[in-house]
């Protein structure tokens, strides 16, 4: 087992032996009224916080201390990072309002997922101090193939962290952050072989790849490049590489990705069915090009409907339906439109106009 594994093993053990604890509370304790139960969850957080994540520190710190010593044939003492416990006491006040506004169950889901993250940023912090203490840079690193557009995006920096404050602290705040049910670890420069170091900086090339193509796209489109944004054209341009990829792309339902206004935003089932239809491999008699993207046909889809060439209604069916018409790149292409229930315009369909196609 590789360093990395055995980082992310032993942050895996102390996540689950503090979920195993937190739900022996909750089931002693949820039968109890909210105002019981809200107090006893006010003591009990904290306290499972603190105790699994020392665990999770000393399981850090020791492995700190073996990786250093393999790899460099230094040795020193690793220092405890341990629990931030106002936040976790901050969570467990913002967890129990469901007690009262909401689904108890909610309560219990928010409980667990702020413990675990608590307890694994005890380790995470750990590596992190040790690794500033001794001039070490260090990468957030994924487990696993795929990871989130966040995180991706974080992961996408390589071995440039050195610092809290370049990792993003004192910026966006983003780089300091793990959000729940993260599985990223904090590595130093050190603890990887030769074959895992090719690998990650394999990984973090195409990483940022696709990072920088999502950055292009957010500016090409006028707006601010926060990491927001990048993000989330992250999910919209790779759905099929991340863990959180959009189901439809944001860039056909929302605002500031660019949708335009008085359209309703595409529902899931209208965008299976242009990729279905009318996407490569589809059934209709006009298709989108084999080598385009999803994103590639939403984007086609959005400047059709931001600033068609012309509009006109179905010859059948007017005033139920109108279709918009743009040419771009020499192809012309067409989105058809009718008006739902509530009067808003909504999108049906969208494919590349072919000899006298077009009408829907």
């Amino acid at each position: 087992m590789g360093a990395v594994d055995r980082l992310n093993a032993a942050q895996r053990a102390a996540a689950g032996l503090a979920k195993a604890d937190l739900q022996k509370v909750w089931r002693l304790y949820s039968h109890l009224p909210a105002d019981k139960l809200r107090d006893t969850l006010f003591t009990a957080l904290p306290a499972l916080a603190q105790k699994h994540g020392d665990i999770m520190s000393a399981a850090a710190a020791d492995w700190y201390e073996e990786t250093l010593r393999e790899s460099t044939g230094q040795s020193r003492r690793a220092l405890l990072s341990g629990v931030n416990l106002e936040a976790v006491e901050k969570a467990a006040r913002w967890a129990v309002d469901d007690l009262y506004h909401g689904d108890p169950v909610d309560t219990w889901r928010k409980l667990e997922k702020s413990l675990l993250r608590h307890v694994k940023n005890a380790g995470r912090n750990t590596v992190r101090l040790n690794a500033e203490r001794d001039g070490f840079s260090y990468a957030r690193v994924p487990s696993g193939k795929t990871t989130c557009a966040f995180c991706l995006m974080m992961a996408s920096r390589g071995f440039s962290y050195s610092s809290r404050g370049a990792a993003g602290e004192t910026a966006s705040g983003f780089g300091d952050r793990f959000h729940d049910d993260c599985d990223c670890s904090v590595v130093p420069h050190y603890a990887l072989s030769r074959r895992e170091r090719a690998e990650f900086d394999q990984r973090v090339e195409d990483m940022y790849g696709m990072y920088e193509a999502a950055r292009k796209e957010v500016r090409a489109d006028g707006f601010d490049a926060t990491d927001r944004a990048i993000a989330q054209r992250i999910r919209d341009m790779f759905p099929g590489d991340i863990k959180d990829g959009a189901e439809v792309p944001s860039i056909l339902r929302d605002l500031d990705s660019g949708w335009p206004e008085g359209v309703k935003p595409v529902p899931g089932r209208k965008w299976r069915h242009i990729l279905k239809r009318h996407g490569p491999g589809g059934d209709a008699p006009s298709l989108f090009p084999d080598e385009m993207t999803e994103y590639e046909i939403a984007k086609i889809v959005r400047e059709t409907m931001q600033a068609p060439d012309y509009t006109a209604p179905h010859p059948e069916r007017p005033g139920t339906t109108l279709n918009y018409f743009k040419t771009i790149a020499g192809q012309k292409y067409v989105v058809g439109t009718y008006l739902d229930g509530d009067g808003k315009l909504t999108i049906a369909t969208s494919f590349p106009v072919s000899g006298n196609g077009g009408i829907l």
